[in-house]
């Protein structure tokens, strides 16, 4: 038998050399990442017995046919393959992992520049401690250290921080320049005659649903038509009925993408529908896919993800990044009223890139509604309560 070892970067290398030097009747016998070698080579040790099926006596190799024999090297290969594959997944996972950590790196590095000139450590704001206790004010409420940072920074920036002479002038200054920010974000259309209120179990779809359509019958004159296709909840069809029924507008129930269509046909003489969607969670793709599907039959839609301000930031930002496959044009923070942490909903709005249209205070309906202030959500971050 003649066994022979290699250093290859890749399994094609290998295989090349061997039934180069060996011939084709070879074999692997192993193979092995070697993980302290610049680049990562893979070990493969292969071998031919000029004799006879590498593994096997003579006599072994005797009593099988070359079919069988064939058989099974074709199985050591697959099994070979199999174990390539394996380490190949774990190389990956450990590049992915690498590259979490080198954003990590990237992101602490920018924050802690950023927080220097926060605390007062550049040579310029070494004097300002109100500064550092409106970073920590901020981080109090809820804004992530690294985004503080960033806001605090900016305020520095700004010729009106030189003419405040103290803390709560500095605050008013912040305040302005946050809502700036937050004026800056338009939604994307937001004119469509047909808007869908999508979001997790518990966000108060259906509730907000039937404020919206009451300003519109009763603030704005116009004719509102309800669907919704809540089919898992009898609670919620029944409710919005009553709804329905009180604001003397039309309400359709859609199962299916066909149903969904044949009643948006059917409330073709209306100016605005509004579309009512189960709550399911945000990692149930199948869900999200489900109404993808019903959606594209329209290309009128504003699709409307309803944020309730009572979950943590980590949770609203996955609901926000999950249901970006539904093209959400616009936002709505639900309980307002109930939210402990203000500054949280700045970092939200910030990564979504997304404007908010509404927000609701309450569960009294139609009276606990508005449209999005600028201004008051940034006295809300920066004292950190409703407005």
């Amino acid at each position: 038998m003649q066994v022979k070892r290699y250093e290859v970067t890749n399994v094609q290398e290998a295989l090349g050399r061997i039934k180069s030097d060996l011939g084709p009747e070879a074999i692997v016998l192993s193979t092995k990442t070697l993980r302290n070698s610049p680049p990562r080579l893979i070990e493969v040790i292969a071998a031919v017995d000029r004799n006879g099926p590498v593994g096997m006596t003579t006599g072994e190799g005797r009593g099988k046919g070359k079919e069988e024999r064939d058989k099974e090297s074709l199985a050591d290969g697959i099994a070979d393959c199999r174990r390539q594959i394996e380490e190949m997944k774990d190389m990956m996972a450990a590049i992915q992992r690498g590259l979490r950590v080198q954003e990590d790196l990237a992101e602490l590095r920018d924050g802690v520049s950023a927080l220097f000139n926060v605390l007062g450590l550049g040579v310029k704001y070494r004097d300002r401690d109100e500064v550092a206790k409106l970073y920590y004010a901020l981080v109090r409420n809820g804004v992530s250290k690294t985004r503080t940072a960033k806001i605090v920074a900016d305020i520095q920036k700004d010729p009106r921080f030189f003419k405040a002479r103290n803390y709560e002038e500095i605050t008013a200054v912040a305040e302005q320049c946050l809502a700036e920010s937050l004026r800056r974000r338009r939604a994307d259309g937001g004119g469509g005659r047909l808007k869908a209120l999508v979001g997790p179990t518990g966000v108060g779809k259906t509730t907000t649903l039937a404020k919206l359509a009451a300003r519109c019958r009763i603030d704005e004159g116009k004719r509102a038509g309800l669907i919704t296709t809540d089919t898992y909840r009898i609670a919620a069809v029944e409710q919005l009925k009553i709804y329905a029924k009180i604001l003397e507008v039309p309400v359709y129930v859609a199962a299916d993408k066909d149903a969904f269509r044949k009643s948006v046909q059917a409330l073709a003489d209306r100016d605005v529908i509004l579309i009512d969607t189960p709550g399911k969670s945000p990692r149930d793709a199948a869900h999200l896919q489900h109404l993808q599907e019903m959606f594209s039959t329209q290309e009128s839609l504003d699709v409307l993800l309803l944020l309730s301000t009572t979950a943590g930031r980590d949770s609203l930002l996955e609901t926000a990044d999950r249901y970006r496959v539904l093209g959400y044009n616009q936002i709505a923070l639900t309980k307002l009223d109930e939210c402990r942490s203000f500054g949280a909903l700045y970092d939200v709005i910030e990564r979504s890139g997304t404007a908010v249209s509404y927000i609701t205070n309450g569960q009294n309906v139609p009276r606990d509604i508005a449209e999005f202030s600028a201004r008051a959500m940034a006295r809300s971050i920066i004292d950190n309560s409703y407005h």
